[in-house]
């Protein structure tokens, strides 16, 4: 009966072990950049609508990639602005 109970939890400790690891990782990541772009999505689920806020950032090496923030970081920026985002920040600044 226990095998039954652990087996059938194993699905959602897998599941919230993979969303510790990926929180970890954005709160560890670093980088410096300028804001080339900004927009906001809506994603539909099957339990309603997400609002998705996302900079495009051009790394100071180069790289472009893309960041969903909250909506209030969102509105920090226009494009243009020099970001950077510090290991241990939950979120990216303005740089100074």
């Amino acid at each position: 009966m226990w095998i039954l109970i652990v087996l059938a939890l194993l699905p959602l400790a897998m599941v919230l072990w993979g969303l510790a690891g990926q929180v970890s990782r954005q709160v560890d990541s670093q980088y410096a950049g300028e804001v080339i772009a900004q927009f906001k999505r809506e994603v539909t689920l099957t339990t309603g609508m997400r609002h998705d806020s996302v900079l495009t950032i051009r790394a100071d090496g180069g790289h472009e990639f893309t960041v969903q923030v909250s909506p209030e970081v969102y509105d920090l920026f226009v494009v243009g602005d020099r970001i950077v985002k510090l290991p241990g920040a939950r979120w990216p600044m303005k740089a100074e």
